[in-house]
């Protein structure tokens, strides 16, 4: 009987940190950007995911940033089964993207729900925020 509960619990572990390994902020590159989010160079961009997505425009050197990078991360963890998190760093993309995306600083945070009516429906905001703040964006993108 305890071989059987050790299996058991065993099982449940390894499946909830299956759930939770894969869930992290993950770099893309600007190929990557426009491969698995929008083409913002096309007429019309629409998203590609199948679940809503945020994006953190960041660079390497800026504390604000790597302040919305850490809380990203952790809400990755509790998030993640629904919600895509991605991070670009804007040293790694073209002007004209920054342009086209109305990116004038960093950090950039994009929240993208899905399509909506021949459009992207998205909401983002420049700067550093705090934890609930950016619960309440997740929220939002998965109500």
């Amino acid at each position: 009987m305890k071989q059987i509960k050790l299996i058991l619990t065993a099982a449940i572990f390894l499946f909830v940190f299956s759930k939770t390994a894969n869930a992290q902020l993950r770099s893309l590159t600007q190929n990557e950007l426009f491969n698995k989010v929008a083409n913002v160079h096309s007429n019309s961009p629409y998203y590609k995911g199948d679940k809503p997505c945020v994006i953190l425009f960041h660079n390497n050197s800026c504390p604000n940033a790597k302040k919305m990078e850490s809380m990203l991360t952790q809400l990755s963890k509790r998030y993640g089964n629904r919600i895509y998190f991605y991070k670009v760093n804007v040293f790694d993309i073209d002007d004209m993207v920054m342009d086209a995306l109305e990116i004038e600083g960093v950090p950039t945070t994009f929240f993208i729900r899905g399509n909506y009516g021949g459009e992207i429906d998205a909401d983002d905001f420049e700067g550093l925020t705090n934890m609930e703040t950016l619960e309440e964006y997740l929220d939002w993108l998965i109500e």
